[in-house]
C-alpha cells in the first residue's frame, strides 16, 4: 500500500484596515494570525473519503467523476463548495492526476477557527481552507508547492466562484503569501501585495464580540446600497478611500498619533455606512467595545465585516492592560491571544 501523506498548514487572517474600501479600489492592511487551518492528504486503496471538523464531518466518501469532484452525501454540497471548487478547478489544470484523486483521504482540521463554545470567530477560514487544500493538491500531485503567485491567483478563482465573486481577495492574499501585506485590488482585477511590518511601538489586542457574523450578507447588502444609491455610495466611498490610504500611510510611517486619530474617522464611516446599507456593522457590541477602549486611552474598530466576529483595539505600547482586560471581564468580552504576521 502506498503511505504518502502531506500536510500543509495555512494561517488565518485580520484586517487591520480598509474594510469594505478594498472592494473599491482602495488599500487595505491584513495581517496573518497565529490560528491554522490543517490539511491532510494521504493515500488509500479502499476509495476518496473526506473529513472535516468544521461541519462535524468524521469520513464521508466521494468521487472524481468526469474530472469532477462528487460527493456521496449531496445535502453537503453547499457545505463543502470550496473544497469542490478548488478541486475541479485543479483537475482541470492538472486532469493526469483524476484517476489517482479517487483513492485519497482528505482531512481539514479549522478547529483553530473556532470559540471554545464553537462560533466562528472571524479569522477566514474558508479563504485558509481553499489556499491549503490547493497547495496540498499539487504537492501531492505533483511533488511540488505552487509558488505564491500560482497559489493566490488559483484560490483567488476558486474563492471567488465559491462566493459568487463577493469579496475583496485580501484574505486569499495572506492565506498565500503570510505575514502581514498592504493588498490593493484595482476594478478590472490586478492586484498589488507588498509586505508590511507591524510597528513596534503599536500594541495590536483582539477583541472576541461574542457573536458571529456572515460576511457575505454584509458585502451584499453594501452592494445593493451602492446601485440603488450610486451617487450617495460615491460620496460617502471617496471618504473610505482617503481614510483608508491615510491609514496605510501612517501605519507604514509608525506614526501613531496620526494612526489613531485616523482609526476614530474609519470607526464613524463604517458606522454610517451601516445605517445606509441597512446593516449592523457597528453592533452593540462593537459599540461597547470602543467605549471600553476609548476609556483606556485606545482606539477600536471591527475586523472584517462588523457587526460580531472580532474587533481591533490599538494602543501605544505604554498603556493600562489590567485595567483594560477587568472592564472587558466585566462586560463578557474577552482578548483573543493572537501573534500577528506569522
Amino acid at each position: 500500500m502506498n503511505n504518502k501523506e502531506v500536510e500543509v498548514r495555512v494561517p488565518g487572517k485580520m484586517f487591520l484596515t480598509g474594510e469594505y474600501a478594498v472592494l473599491f479600489g482602495a488599500p487595505a492592511l491584513i495581517t496573518s494570525v497565529d490560528r491554522y487551518a490543517v490539511v491532510t492528504i494521504s493515500a488509500t486503496d479502499s476509495g476518496s473519503t473526506l473529513a472535516s471538523s468544521a461541519f462535524n464531518i468524521d469520513k464521508i466518501g466521494f468521487e472524481i467523476e468526469d474530472k469532477k469532484f462528487k460527493i456521496n452525501e449531496p445535502s453537503l454540497h453547499d457545505k463543502l463548495i470550496f473544497i469542490s471548487v478548488s478541486f475541479n478547478l485543479f483537475l482541470a489544470r492538472f486532469p493526469q492526476y483524476a484517476k489517482q484523486a479517487n483513492n485519497i483521504d482528505v482531512k481539514i482540521d479549522t478547529s483553530q477557527f473556532y470559540s471554545e463554545s464553537g462560533s466562528k470567530l472571524g479569522f477566514g477560514s474558508s479563504a485558509a481552507v481553499t489556499v491549503g487544500f490547493l497547495q496540498a493538491l499539487s504537492r501531492y500531485f505533483r511533488d511540488e508547492d505552487f509558488t505564491s503567485e500560482t497559489l493566490m491567483k488559483f484560490a483567488s478563482e476558486a474563492h471567488s466562484i465559491a462566493q459568487n465573486k463577493t469579496g475583496s481577495g485580501g484574505d486569499i492574499a495572506v492565506a498565500a503569501y503570510g505575514k502581514s501585506i498592504k493588498f490593493r485590488k484595482e476594478l478590472n482585477g490586478n492586484y498589488y501585495i507588498t509586505p508590511v511590518h507591524i510597528p513596534k511601538n503599536f500594541e495590536i489586542l483582539t477583541i472576541w464580540s461574542g457573536v458571529s457574523c456572515s460576511t457575505s450578507e454584509y458585502i451584499f447588502s453594501v452592494m445593493e446600497y451602492k446601485n440603488s444609491n450610486r451617487q450617495d455610495f460615491e460620496v460617502l466611498l471617496d471618504d473610505f478611500n482617503n481614510s483608508a490610504i491615510l491609514l496605510a500611510d501612517n501605519f507604514q510611517e509608525n506614526s501613531f498619533q496620526n494612526f489613531s486619530e485616523q482609526i476614530i474617522v474609519y470607526y464613524s464611516l463604517l458606522e454610517k455606512l451601516g445605517l445606509k446599507a441597512g446593516i449592523n456593522i457597528m453592533s452593540r457590541e462593537h459599540r461597547k467595545i470602543n467605549s471600553i477602549v476609548r476609556s483606556c486611552e485606545g482606539v477600536y474598530k471591527p475586523s472584517g465585516a462588523g457587526g460580531g466576529d472580532v474587533g481591533l483595539a490599538f494602543f501605544e505600547r505604554d498603556y493600562n492592560r489590567n485595567k483594560l482586560t477587568g472592564l472587558l471581564e466585566e462586560s463578557g468580552f474577552n482578548l483573543v491571544n493572537l501573534r500577528y504576521g506569522v
